[in-house]
């Protein structure tokens, strides 16, 4: 039997599913489009900590970031769920790169006995990317790819997630 026989395309999205997907990361997607312009205007590239390779890989998520995630917010807005999960992805890769351990690394990335800060920062989000960039690749399950790629970027912005949460529920 021939192996293209037992693969099949998946199944046209409905699109009110289309539109929740999307509901949900044009947040995401704005979110990062103004932390990566915030970020970009506090702290310029002659202010990066660090020489050689950690400089490289921090000065690569500087100049990634507001690209990736300009991306994200217009494939959101244009409704291609697909391409917004493998922008947002490319968010949390570059943010990955930041918490690399180095010479001039993170201080949470430093301690290499506690093992909680290093599965947040150094394990979890970068599988979780890989995963839904895997499913976006295949557009296959783009709810559990969004779902993926969201978790991330909540988890890095969990205080402002949490007063968002608090506003909503309890008013200004």
């Amino acid at each position: 039997m021939n192996s293209s026989a037992l693969e099949t395309a998946p199944a046209p999205m409905n699109r009110w599913m289309r539109f929740a997907l999307c509901a949900a990361m044009v947040p995401l997607a704005l979110y990062e489009t103004w932390d990566s312009y915030m970020f970009f205007n506090t702290l310029g590239v002659s202010e990066i900590p660090g020489s050689g390779m950690s400089a490289l890989l921090r000065t690569t998520f500087i100049f990634t970031h507001p690209v990736f995630a300009l991306a994200a917010l217009l494939c959101a807005l244009t409704g291609r769920v697909r391409w917004a999960v493998m922008a947002l992805a490319g968010v949390v890769l570059g943010r990955w790169l930041w918490f690399l351990p180095g010479p001039t690394g993170s201080s949470e990335s430093k301690d290499l006995y506690a093992l909680e800060p290093t599965l947040k920062l150094l394990v979890i989000p970068p599988l979780l990317a890989v995963c839904a960039l895997v499913l976006a690749w295949r557009n296959q399950n783009l709810g559990l790819a969004t779902l993926l790629v969201a978790a991330p970027v909540i988890y890095a912005n969990w205080e402002i997630a949490l007063f968002v949460i608090a506003v909503t529920l309890y008013g200004a």
